[in-house]
C-alpha cells in the first residue's frame, strides 16, 4: 500500500497498531489492581482512572462507576457512599469523582483544623 504522504503513513499505523495496543492495554489494566489509588494523591488516582477509561472505551456508565470505587481508597470510598441524599448516583461518575475530591479535601481541612487545635490547647496547658 502506498501513501500520500507521512501523516496519512501515521494515521493509518496507528489505526491499525497503536490504538487497538493501548485500548488493550488499558482494559487489561483495569482488570487488574495495579492502578488502585494506593498511597497516591486522590487527583493523581482521578487522572490515572479517566485516562484509562477514555483510552479503554468504557461507556457504560455503571461499570465505570464500580472500577473507580473499586480501586479508590477505602476510606474516601466509604464516606462518599454514605453520604446519604448528597451521595452521587450510581451512574454519575463526574458526580463520584467530585465528591471523592470533596471528601478528601474536607478530610485534609479538617485534619488541619485539628492539629491547629492541639497546638493551642497545648501551649495554654503549658502556661
Amino acid at each position: 500500500m502506498y501513501y500520500s504522504d507521512w501523516d496519512a503513513f501515521t494515521k493509518d499505523f496507528s489505526k491499525h497498531f497503536t490504538l487497538r495496543d493501548e485500548q488493550l492495554s488499558a482494559i487489561t489494566k483495569l482488570e487488574g489492581t495495579s492502578w488502585y489509588q494506593g498511597k497516591d494523591l486522590v487527583e493523581d488516582y482521578i487522572d490515572c482512572f479517566q485516562e484509562l477509561i477514555e483510552v479503554s472505551e468504557y461507556s457504560n456508565d455503571k461499570t465505570t462507576i464500580v472500577k473507580f470505587r473499586k480501586g479508590l481508597d477505602p476510606g474516601i470510598q466509604n464516606r462518599v457512599a454514605l453520604l446519604g441524599d448528597l451521595a452521587p448516583d450510581f451512574d454519575d461518575p463526574r458526580g463520584w469523582y467530585k465528591a471523592s475530591r470533596k471528601v478528601t479535601w474536607n478530610k485534609e481541612a479538617n485534619e488541619a483544623f485539628l492539629e491547629a487545635g492541639r497546638g493551642g490547647h497545648m501551649e495554654q496547658g503549658s502556661k
